[in-house]
């Protein structure tokens, strides 16, 4: 049996994107709390500044390493994140 090189490749994609979806998961569990937690300190749930600085922290690190994403694709890809867990605070 011959190993195939573009199926190692794709077992490696999905272990990556089961870690990811354990960090989602976590970042949505940890959410949820702050949700709770402004609303007991009857604080908004949305902080656009916290946000920008979120975007531009991952913007400063992803410049700093190779492969580099495309900016409006990280961008999306964390403003969409952040929307989620927006939604479950509520």
């Amino acid at each position: 049996m011959s190993h195939d090189p573009l199926l190692a490749l794709r077992c490696e994609i999905d272990a990556v994107d089961e870690q990811i979806l354990a960090l989602i998961k976590n970042r949505m569990t940890i959410a949820k709390q702050m949700g709770a937690l402004k609303r007991a300190t009857q604080r908004p749930l949305r902080d656009t500044v916290r946000e920008q600085q979120i975007l531009e922290k991952l913007n400063t690190l992803n410049n700093n390493s190779e492969p580099k994403l495309a900016e409006h694709l990280l961008e999306d890809i964390f403003k969409r994140l952040m929307t989620a867990c927006l939604e479950i605070q509520n």
